[in-house]
């Protein structure tokens, strides 16, 4: 078997806990090769290696962005829609983020983004709820159609906000313990 795959238990909930579990894989000898569907890590055979695995989000990241990794000793394995990436490096460099406020930072761009996510998508749950409470049953295909689009409007609504609650969650603790 020359690829394994393995869930993404979600990062906003688990992103220490995920980052670990590809570390432990590492030294088996998989090593992180790309991120499929949005939900699975997926990792290739190669000789075991001790890396320690570092979760970023940057929108829109250049080449500066990515040179400062490289700089501090890390390399980039995955890029998720130029949004979030995934580096490695030796096992005990030294993290980017080794000050309080940068960390802060970090989750408070991206606890904005999934706020921003989560009020369109409510807005378009809203919309696509009221077509369907304005359509009567008589209508038959604009009534299935509207329920549709309104089941398929909680879909972004929930990879949103949930997110966004972890996030929330994340910092108010990082805050409350000094960290």
């Amino acid at each position: 078997m020359k690829n394994k795959y393995v869930m993404i238990r979600g990062f906003a909930f688990s992103e220490e806990s995920d980052m670990n579990k590809l570390k432990k894989y590492a030294k088996q000898g998989w090593i992180l090769d790309s991120i499929v569907a949005g939900f699975f890590y997926r990792l290739k055979k190669d000789k075991p290696q001790n890396i320690d695995y570092s979760l970023d989000y940057q929108s829109e990241a250049t080449e500066e962005y990515f040179n400062l990794f490289k700089e501090a000793g890390w390399t980039l394995n995955v890029s998720v829609c130029n949004e979030m990436h995934i580096f490695s490096a030796q096992e005990g460099t030294k993290s980017i983020y080794s000050d309080r406020e940068s960390e802060i930072d970090k989750y408070a761009r991206v606890k904005k983004q999934t706020g921003k996510g989560s009020i369109y998508s409510f807005i378009a749950m809203i919309i696509f709820a009221l077509l369907v409470k304005s359509t009567s049953t008589t209508l038959k295909p604009i009534f299935i159609v509207a329920n549709v689009l309104f089941i398929a409007s909680m879909i972004p609504f929930i990879f949103n906000f949930m997110p966004y609650l972890a996030y929330t969650y994340r910092l108010r603790k990082m805050k409350k313990r000094g960290i």
